[in-house]
């Protein structure tokens, strides 16, 4: 329910503008009622008025993307969120730096996350166990660059 509430809000920033090569001009919430009744024409140019989404495209896909993606602790995405910053296997002391949390606790999440939910891999061929991400873990990780 929380997660719909989030994508609503960001389908409801819109921004009402005049589609008129020389005019441009951006219309309020208020402005509405005035449009309406003049069937969406600019008073000024009497080009049309369009009513779109401020909201990246991509973005919305990312967000319906995660809305189907099974929820997790915020301590769980903090882990994959570092998992996935490296580009090799790390031990679990090298990931308790850089989440503030202890060794043993991200050992025991990482060891839920591969056992349970097959979002972390898990090497116990060497002391200390080693971790990466799997690519299902990497769905939790959308990040874009502005």
């Amino acid at each position: 329910m929380g997660r719909n509430l989030i994508l609503e809000q960001i389908k409801e920033v819109k921004v009402i503008r005049c589609t008129g090569e020389s005019c441009g001009r951006i219309f309020s919430e208020d402005d509405l009622e005035g449009l309406n009744f003049t069937g969406f024409k600019c008073p000024d140019c009497h080009g049309k008025v369009i009513v779109e989404s401020k909201v990246d495209s991509e973005i919305v896909k990312d967000l319906e993307k995660a809305e189907r993606l099974p929820l997790i602790e915020k301590a769980e995405l903090n882990i994959l969120i570092e998992l996935n910053s490296q580009k090799t296997y790390v031990v679990a002391k090298d990931i308790a730096e850089e989440v503030d949390m202890n060794s043993r606790r991200i050992a025991k999440i990482c060891k839920k996350l591969d056992q349970e939910k097959g979002l972390v891999i898990r090497d116990t061929q060497v002391n200390p166990y080693k971790y990466a991400i799997t690519e299902q873990g990497r769905k939790y990780c959308v990040f874009r660059e502005s």
